[in-house]
């Protein structure tokens, strides 16, 4: 079972893009040599030879993560030459805009032309060995005319299998091996298994006390050669890596040709029977990157020919299945394997796993530099699936319609609308569509197979807003007064919810209940900040004709999003939440819909003014406020766990946003937009000098010992209690003296009397943090606090 690596080449560097790491855990890099025939002048695909190598140092592993292309610049490493990729791909600015330098790909191209800028070069190959305990047993057994489940294929020799593996072990391990494998394992097994029926029958025939000692040495004597062979044999094993990664010799390359070979015999049969893509990648928002960036124009020209060869032979199985349903199945599993294995699925080389991840870890069609391709045997977890499965006891049609159609009336609908342009279904559902484009019509004869890119509701301004509006009032418009519509909504921007708030109004609609459900799991290839919660609103016909004033309904908004969370937290299991800080806030927003849609109208707002109405950048509409006061609530209502609640009203805006974020840290959420959330729903502007990291998914803010003298005195925060008592601890901390700390709280605070409580909460809580690199001043903290507690006049 292998895995198989490719690098994108450039020509004017002759350099793989990028400097590969392909395993943390076994400190695996790719580095590259100039060969000796080309130290002097050298070509893009022989220039350099690409050497894997194992158990580098951390050094070199950082210098692998670094690559050789970054911020968009190849980075030459024989010649240390930075070029832009714009200047390589050879864009330029013409009179209509950026020209794109690169050539088209046509339908035949499955592989790059000679000449084009980037080519393609597999540098690697992942080998899965097989166990040497399975080989042997399977050795010992076929000598006795036995069948035993082979490791490998039937036509690879055992013998030049377990060759193979002993090539890993030194002399004196092989002569062990050649001695284990003289043995006669079945015999010795059952020479054990004949002596211990042997001696339970003497036993139980109460034969002479000489003859049962006897066989039972005999059988310890067994039992011994057993337990040592096994041994010896784990022994042994434990010395083979279950994984190599090894660079790419001319056998390989010989595969590679004849795979590529197979293929276009069979492309134009299969490119016709839909075993693979034949559209062309229609130019937009997402889809053009592939085009400009590698020159691809179809959509089979994101997979590399044994990805097409793999995904085609499956696909072929489709049309020979003579039940429907297992048709559509079957079809599924297609596009979990376009998914799972696409030039566009990265490699993660990490130190607790290595496997590659999918197309879509976000909702993008980004081309790589350096991706993989999955064996067939690995494509088994994607191609076999389990399908979940409710049953409906009632009759049911799918059928595809446009929300602006004319629709047929039903008492309940379901959508998941867009988020303005967050997300661009129509363009990114054609990658899957291009690979069930053929089969569609067959199985389902009323369907389309496209996108229908010109229907979508598109855009952020006027079109989508009044776009929107049509769908969910004629949605509305079908269905009886007691109906219902199902709205799942994910957004964090106030604006965005201001706009759905006017859209449900326009629409005749109002939401009467809305909850939070978990929806995303987390991973480590999401970056930036993304909720794990999705709002599920419950809209129903607006039939109230009551209007209220904004100065009524801010109070309401309050009250109610505070009964949203105090049921969240209620439900939620604090040992394994379910809910994130930021999906608490989410449903801030949920919150204050069903306020304001309770109403037909507010006072001196014009509904289809303010729809139609184009803000200026930064500017808020009344509703954007009144919903960015529902985030401030929830924000204030979340007090950190183990903080009195007393204390908490007490401290300054900047006070609450760092212990807030710490507590958000101990959670394991390293998201800079949960922090940019709550600094937003607490009203401070810059918090940046609180952070020791501001990357997406490793924002972290500073420790005690971190800030040292940083901001300290400084108006605001850097004035407050809290602030001296980070300040505090870590002099302790430096000191080891609580002491010490405890000598300038009351020296530099002039209320310390005062604010002795408020100083004490803070620091048993900063003392309770079980985050790993605040342990040291975490300590401190609890010596501090102690100290605080017990300090009298």
């Amino acid at each position: 079972m292998t895995n198989h690596f490719h690098l994108l080449l450039t020509p004017e560097q002759a350099d793989p893009v990028p400097q590969a790491l392909i395993s943390v855990g076994r400190r695996y890099v790719q580095d590259r040599r100039l060969g000796k025939a080309q130290r002097a002048q050298h070509d893009a695909l022989s220039g350099f030879d690409i050497e894997i190598h194992q158990g580098v140092t951390a050094a070199d592993l950082q210098v692998a993560k670094t690559g050789t292309v970054r911020k968009s610049r190849l980075e030459c490493p024989q010649c240390g030459q930075s070029t832009p990729m714009s200047m390589i791909r050879g864009d330029r600015r013409g009179e209509g805009g950026c020209e794109y330098g690169l050539r088209l790909w046509e339908n035949a191209d499955l592989v790059p032309r000679p000449g084009d800028v980037f080519q393609e070069r597999l540098y690697c190959i992942r080998w899965r060995l097989p166990g040497l305990a399975d080989l042997l047993w399977a050795e010992q057994h076929e000598r006795k005319g036995e069948t035993f489940p082979r490791p490998i294929p039937d036509w690879v020799p055992l013998t030049q299998a377990i060759a193979g593996l002993s090539e890993f072990l030194d002399a004196s391990d092989r002569l062990d091996l050649d001695d284990l494998r003289a043995r006669d394992w079945l015999d010795e097994d059952v020479a054990l298994e004949q002596a211990e029926t042997g001696l339970a029958e003497l036993q139980a025939a109460k034969a002479p006390k000489v003859r049962i000692n006897a066989a039972r040495a005999r059988l310890e004597d067994l039992r011994a050669v057993v337990v040592q062979r096994t041994a010896d044999l784990d022994s042994l094993a434990d010395r083979i890596p279950s994984t190599l990664y090894r660079g790419v010799d001319a056998e390989d390359l010989e595969r590679e040709s004849r795979l590529l070979e197979l293929l276009r015999k069979r492309f134009d049969e299969w490119q016709a029977k839909g075993y693979f893509p034949s559209r062309r990648i229609e130019s937009g928002d997402k889809t053009d990157e592939p085009i400009r960036t590698r020159g691809w124009t179809y959509w089979y020209h994101l997979f590399t020919p044994r990805q097409l060869l793999e995904h085609g032979l499956l696909s072929a199985n489709i049309s020979t299945q003579q039940n429907r349903e297992l048709q559509v199945a079957l079809l599924f599993g297609i596009g979990k394997c376009a998914n799972w294995n696409s030039k566009l699925c990265q490699w993660i080389a990490d130190s607790t796993k290595e496997n590659g991840g999918q197309t879509f870890t976000n909702q993008a069609i980004n081309a790589l530099l350096n991706y993989y391709t999955r064996p067939m045997s690995l494509l088994a977890t994607s191609f076999k699936y389990a399908l979940n499965s409710a049953s409906i006891c009632a009759s049911a049609v799918a059928t595809p319609n446009g929300a602006l159609e004319d629709l047929p009336g039903y008492d309940i609908w379901i959508t998941d609308p867009p988020y303005a342009d967050a997300i661009n279904y129509h363009a990114l559902s054609e990658f899957f569509l291009a690979w069930y484009e053929k089969h569609l019509p067959k199985l389902f004869p009323d369907w389309y197979a496209d996108s229908k890119r010109a229907l979508a509701i598109r855009g952020s301004g006027k079109p989508f807003r009044e776009g929107m509006v049509d769908a969910y009032r004629n949605l509305a418009a079908h269905m009886p007064d007691n109906g219902m519509q199902i709205v799942m909504f994910t957004d964090q921007d106030a604006g965005v919810w201001a706009v759905l708030a006017l859209i449900l109004w326009a629409a005749g609609l109002r939401v009467t209940t809305a909850w939070t459900i978990a929806t995303e799991t987390e991973s480590a290839l999401k970056e930036g900040n993304y909720v794990q919660g999705t709002v599920l609103m419950v809209l129903r016909k607006q039939t109230s004709d009551d209007i209220a004033f904004l100065d009524e309904i801010v109070p309401q908004v309050e009250i109610e999003v505070e009964l949203q969370l105090r049921s969240m937290l209620e439900l939620d299991d604090r040992e394994d939440p379910n809910f994130s800080d930021a999906d608490y806030q989410l449903a801030a927003y949920a919150a204050a819909l069903r306020v304001l849609t309770q109403y037909r109208g507010i006072e001196d707002i014009d509904v289809a003014y303010e729809l139609a109405r184009e803000r200026k950048r930064g500017e808020e509409s009344p509703i954007e406020r009144i919903i960015e006061d529902a985030v401030r609530t929830a924000s204030n209502y979340l007090v950190p766990t183990g903080l009195d609640a007393q204390l908490w009203k007490r401290l300054t805006g900047e006070e609450k946003l760092y212990l807030k974020c710490l507590e958000v840290e101990s959670h394991g959420d390293y998201r800079s937009g949960v922090f940019q959330e709550f600094a937003r729903g607490l009203g401070v502007r810059d918090y940046r000098f609180m952070l020791e990291s501001g990357k997406a998914n490793q924002t972290r803010l500073r420790t005690a010992s971190e800030f040292k003298r940083r901001e300290w005195g400084t108006e605001g925060f850097g004035s407050s209690p809290l602030r001296h008592c980070l300040y505090a601890i870590h002099q302790t901390a430096e000191q080891e003296s609580a002491k010490v700390g405890l000598t300038y709280l009351k020296t530099e605070l002039s209320d310390y009397w005062a604010q002795r409580e408020n100083l004490a909460g803070m620091l048993a809580f900063l003392g309770r943090l079980p985050i790993a690199h605040w342990a040291r001043d975490a300590e401190a903290a609890r010596l501090l606090a102690g100290a605080v507690e017990n300090d009298h006049v």
